[in-house]
C-alpha cells in the first residue's frame, strides 16, 4: 500500500506512566482548554478510577486562570464542554467476611462491585461519537485492574476474598483486552499508570533440592502495575507512544516535567523521535507533544 500525502495523521495511542503525585492527570487538563497554546481543544472522556478527576480538572483550570494563563472564557468553555468525567468506584465500607473458619469485619466492597460495569456501559454510550477531537481517558490502569479483580471475583463468589493462583487468568485477560480496546478505538487514548520493577527470568538446566528447574535473572525491567506478573511486558505493546511523568529537584525547587526518553527506569517510546523534545514542562507537555502530529 502506497502512502497519501493527503491522509490523516495517526491518532496517539498513549502509555502515560509514573510515580503517584508526579502530575499525571494533571498534565493532561490543558489539552481541553481551546487556545491555549494554539490548542483545538479536545474532549476528554475520562473513565475515572482513582476518584479525583473532576476535583484535578478544576483545580487546574482555576490555577490558570488566576496565573493568566487563560481567559475566564477559555475557562468556561473548557470546564462546561471538553471534560466528560465518569466515575468508575466502588461501595465500599466496613463488612462481615468470612477466614476460615471465622467471620470477621474489615474494610471491602459492600453489595456488588460496580466500577468496571459502569466504565463498560460507559464505553458503549460513547460507541459511534468518537474522533480525531476526541480523546479516551482511562485513570488510572491501576485501579482499572483492581476494578477488573473485582469484577472477576464477583462472578466466581469470590468478592473481598484474596486471588488464589487460578484467580489470576481471567483479569489478566481483561486488562488486556482493555489496553486493546484503547489502541483500537477511532480516537486518541491515553492510559495513565503506575511501573513496578519485573524481574524477566530463564529456566536454566540447573535443578534445585526438589528438581525443579532453576530460573536465571536475564534482567529487571519497570512494567505497568498489572493483577500478578503474567502479561505485564505485552501489555505496552499495542500503544505506540509511552510518555512518563517525573520530577527533578526537591522541595521548594521541585519542577515536574513529562519525558520522552526513558526516566526512573521505564523505556519509553515515541515515533515523533528527533521532533520532540526530551521533556516538557507539565503544563506545555501534552499540547506541545499533541502537536507535533501535524509536522
Amino acid at each position: 500500500m502506497k502512502l497519501s500525502l493527503a491522509a490523516k495523521p495517526a491518532l496517539i495511542k498513549m502509555l502515560y506512566l509514573g510515580y503517584s503525585g508526579e502530575g499525571k492527570s494533571t498534565s493532561l487538563v490543558p489539552l481541553g482548554i481551546p487556545g491555549y497554546l494554539d490548542n483545538p481543544g479536545y474532549e476528554l472522556r475520562i473513565l475515572d478510577f482513582d476518584g479525583k478527576a473532576e476535583e484535578v480538572i478544576r483545580a487546574t483550570l482555576a490555577r490558570f486562570l488566576k496565573d493568566g494563563l487563560i481567559s475566564k472564557e477559555q475557562h468556561d468553555k473548557a470546564l462546561s464542554e471538553n471534560y466528560d468525567v465518569v466515575p468508575c468506584l466502588e461501595p465500599t465500607g466496613i463488612i462481615q467476611s468470612r477466614e476460615g473458619k471465622r467471620t470477621i469485619k474489615k474494610l471491602g466492597i459492600e453489595g456488588i462491585a460496580t466500577a468496571w460495569n459502569t466504565a463498560i456501559k460507559q464505553l458503549e454510550k460513547w460507541n459511534g461519537s468518537w474522533s480525531d477531537r476526541t480523546i479516551l481517558v482511562v485513570d488510572s490502569f491501576t485501579h482499572a485492574v483492581r476494578a477488573i479483580t473485582n469484577y472477576t471475583q464477583e462472578l466466581n463468589g469470590k468478592l473481598n476474598q484474596s486471588l488464589e493462583w487460578r484467580d489470576y487468568m481471567a483479569p489478566q485477560q481483561l486488562a488486556e483486552s482493555l489496553m486493546y480496546a484503547c489502541s483500537d478505538l477511532p480516537t486518541h487514548a491515553i492510559v495513565t499508570g503506575h511501573a513496578d520493577p519485573l524481574e524477566v527470568l530463564k529456566p536454566t538446566t540447573t535443578l534445585d533440592d526438589k528438581g525443579q528447574p532453576v530460573d536465571e535473572l536475564i534482567d529487571v525491567i519497570m512494567a505497568p502495575v498489572s493483577v500478578g506478573k503474567a502479561g505485564r511486558v505485552k501489555l505496552p505493546s499495542k500503544m505506540n507512544h509511552l510518555l512518563v511523568a517525573s520530577s527533578e529537584g526537591k522541595g521548594a525547587v521541585v519542577r515536574r516535567y513529562v519525558y520522552t526518553e526513558p526516566r526512573v527506569g521505564i523505556i519509553t517510546k515515541t515515533p515523533f523521535f528527533g521532533l520532540c523534545e526530551p521533556k516538557y514542562p507539565l503544563d506545555k507537555a501534552m499540547v506541545s507533544y499533541f502537536k507535533l502530529r501535524q509536522m
